[in-house]
């Protein structure tokens, strides 16, 4: 690797260079980073001060986490241009134990799955076999696929609404999702890159003119506090680690895939090792952290890929700027409180757009695998599972409490079921 591209990666930009570059990369993943515990949180039905509490962690843990990351310490961190923050794959998952055990339970699983990452990145290439990219898409497929019940239960106000499915709810939906789309699809470089802020925004102002939006817990929240230790507690359930480690291997497969796009993207190379490992560790690391903060699993986000193949600027010091950007917004509690009073229906707008470009990753990953009959066959069983066990209401019921859980989102199952099928199978890659 020649000299001037790791100078691209390690060196600095002048400052008042840098500074608008590392506040792009804090937009480009603002909208997803507090969408992810906002749409848990709103499912759980949580008071606006918990609200409050969870965004002001995720900011802040966020900034934490992508300083980790990009500076690194010791072994930990690849050094490289990545910013973290929450990540859908855990929703489902959350909104399940959540509702069944306490959002105690929830870090506690999330607690579990940061440490089993810290060891994963020692051994990191000893279970890159287990997913290959027919596993890897099917497992976001079935991600994807248990969102978007969610989102629309969302869009329509919410479960817990009064008026849920009323038609303000769902016009306001519409909305954000109409804009989203315009942005995304006719926004010219960076606009389209923040669509989905802006459509949020614009859902947010929309609500406030017509009297949708409560914003009493503004006058409670301080102006200026770091976020609270262990704020709902921690508890270790057999159903929420297991789920919560299952669903990190996942992550892990997007922590190298974003990896190996940054320096490819950046400097046109594959990722050392030291880098691979030291990525999964500092993801594992900020995850651990993060639990004792009420934040959900912190991963690095493709966003951010894509930014830096569209500027062409590679340099980790900017991205450490988006980390340092992101922790200030974390200690402002009142922000925090205004974020988490965005209505029900405006999350679910973006969160269609969002689960549904979910789908569509999966199934573009999918379809690097061949279509054969061995593969075929993985496929369907891993989606009846995923898809109908879930509606087995009566069959769940009969179960275990731990054992239910675990079975309830169907996602589980369905992807254990797919990792063992790929491995006994004979055909394998």
């Amino acid at each position: 690797m020649s000299d001037a591209r790791e100078q691209a990666i390690h060196g600095k930009l002048p400052l008042l260079q840098a500074l608008p570059l590392g506040l792009q990369h804090m937009l480009a993943i603002f909208a997803g980073t507090v969408a992810a515990p906002l749409i848990v949180a709103e499912a759980l039905g949580l008071i606006p001060a918990d609200k409050t509490l969870i965004i002001q962690a995720t900011l802040f843990m966020s900034g934490l986490g992508t300083l980790l990351q990009s500076v690194g310490i010791g072994p930990v961190g690849a050094r490289l241009p990545l910013v973290l923050g929450t990540n859908f794959a855990f929703i489902g998952i959350a909104v399940t134990i959540g509702g069944q055990l306490g959002l105690s339970a929830v870090f506690g699983g999330a607690l579990a799955a940061g440490l089993f990452l810290i060891f994963a990145g020692y051994i990191i290439k000893y279970l890159r076999f287990l997913f290959p990219p027919l596993i890897t898409g099917l497992c976001i497929l079935l991600i994807g696929l248990n969102l978007l019940p969610l989102a629309f239960s969302l869009a329509f106000g919410g479960a817990d609404a009064a008026d849920f499915g009323a038609t303000r709810h769902s016009l306001l939906a519409m909305t954000v999702l109409v804009t989203a789309i315009v942005l995304h699809q006719f926004g010219k470089g960076f606009l389209s890159l923040v669509s989905i802020i802006i459509a949020m925004i614009a859902g947010y102002l929309i609500a406030w003119f017509m009297g949708f939006v409560d914003l009493t817990v503004l006058e409670q929240a301080r102006w200026a506090a770091t976020p609270a230790v262990v704020p709902f507690g921690l508890s270790f359930e057999f159903s929420a680690v297991f789920s919560f480690v299952l669903i990190s291997l996942v992550a892990i497969t997007e922590t190298i895939g974003d990896i190996s796009g940054t320096t490819i993207a950046g400097v046109d190379r594959e990722p050392t090792d030291k880098e691979m490992s030291g990525g999964v560790m500092a993801d594992g690391c900020a995850t651990t952290l993060a639990s004792a903060f009420g934040c959900m699993p912190l991963v690095t986000y493709s966003q951010n890929v894509g930014l830096i193949a569209l500027t062409g600027v590679v340099s980790r010091h900017v991205v450490s700027l988006a980390g340092v950007f992101l922790i200030i917004t974390g200690l402002f509690p009142k922000l925090a409180a205004i974020i988490g009073a965005i209505p029900a229906a405006v999350l679910g707008g973006v969160s269609i757009l969002l689960f549904g470009s979910v789908v569509a990753a999966g199934l573009k990953m999918i379809g690097l695998a061949s279509f054969n009959q061995r593969n075929m066959l993985i496929i369907g069983l891993a989606l009846a599972i995923g898809i109908g066990l879930p509606e087995q209401t009566g069959f769940l019921e009969r179960l275990p409490g731990q054992l239910r859980i675990t079975m309830e989102t169907g996602l589980v199952p369905a992807i254990l079921t797919a990792i063992i099928m790929n491995l006994v199978l004979p055909g394998r890659d």
